[in-house]
């Protein structure tokens, strides 16, 4: 069963369905909505944007928009999805608020995927029912209620991932913000000594930082995070090359087109029909 609210003036939209109806997409899926997989049973694996997310039960997935999904052949999943989209709650302006943006969602670093206790597991899904009563009911205010419930569920996950990380609070901290910085910037700056310079620091000591922390170097997070726009482009867009590696900064399509190819190991060409041949 699927329950839905849609606010008549913002277009504001959250949704509760079953994890059934998430899988029901096409095998590679990409939606333009902020989406949580609460999964009571699972096996197999997800891939989020090619990186393979191992299914078990009693967990928590983040799928930010434009984010490209797909089951393993052999996944099985029983659960409930909560889907929800920018003009209902924007984790970018409300980010003071949760500290969310750059951690569960928007994340340059790994797709996170978070572990509930039985205690977590009967608080989640109290919150959820909640919810889906909500949605059920004709009551004043809705929208706004809807808006507290949903921020108890992202609060709550945000305080049980950075426990179940091994982070010192001003670690996360830190890759949060480079993490928003990439994400924000990405397209236009492409210097690593620009973004040291928003945090305060030099390129060296971020890099040293970064190296520190287990994380790749900034370049490399840069060039990642552009290739994986470029990756969704080729998919979803009748772009030519040129026109994307002219939205993604980059003056010279043959410099994109020749990091592609290092990277992946595939032209965009080749790219393109490799995907389209597993679809």
């Amino acid at each position: 069963m699927v329950r839905e609210y849609r606010h008549p003036i913002t277009g504001g939209i959250v949704g509760i369905s079953s994890i059934d109806n998430f899988r029901s997409k096409p095998e590679t899926f990409v939606s333009d909505l902020y989406s949580l997989l609460w999964i009571y049973e699972g096996s197999g694996s997800l891939d989020i944007d090619e990186a393979e997310i191992e299914l078990q039960g009693n967990q928590i997935l983040f799928i930010g928009p434009n984010q490209k999904t797909q089951f393993s052949p052999t996944a099985t999943a029983k659960g409930t999805v909560i889907n929800f989209n920018r003009d209902f709650y924007c984790i970018e302006i409300h980010d003071q608020e949760l500290s969310c943006n750059g951690f569960l969602f928007n994340n340059i670093f790994q797709n996170l995927s978070l572990t509930l206790s039985n205690k977590q597991v009967r608080y989640f899904n109290s919150t959820v029912r909640q919810m889906q009563q909500e949605m059920d009911d004709r009551n004043i205010s809705k929208d706004e209620m809807l808006r507290i419930l949903l921020k108890i569920l992202l609060i709550q996950s945000n305080r049980l991932l950075r426990a179940q990380t091994n982070f010192e609070e001003h670690e996360e901290e830190f890759m949060r913000e480079f993490s928003q910085l990439v994400e924000k910037h990405y397209k236009k700056i492409k210097s690593v000594n620009e973004y040291a310079k928003m945090l305060g620091m030099a390129s060296a000591s971020l890099t040293k930082k970064l190296n520190l922390l287990g994380k790749p170097t900034p370049s490399s997070i840069i060039t990642e995070r552009s290739l994986l726009e470029a990756k969704r482009a080729i998919l979803y867009t009748n772009k030519s090359i040129k026109e994307i590696a002219f939205d993604l900064g980059y003056e010279d399509p043959y410099y994109l087109s020749r990091i592609f190819k290092q990277k992946t190991g595939f032209s965009p060409t080749e790219y393109k029909t490799k995907s389209q041949k597993r679809a």
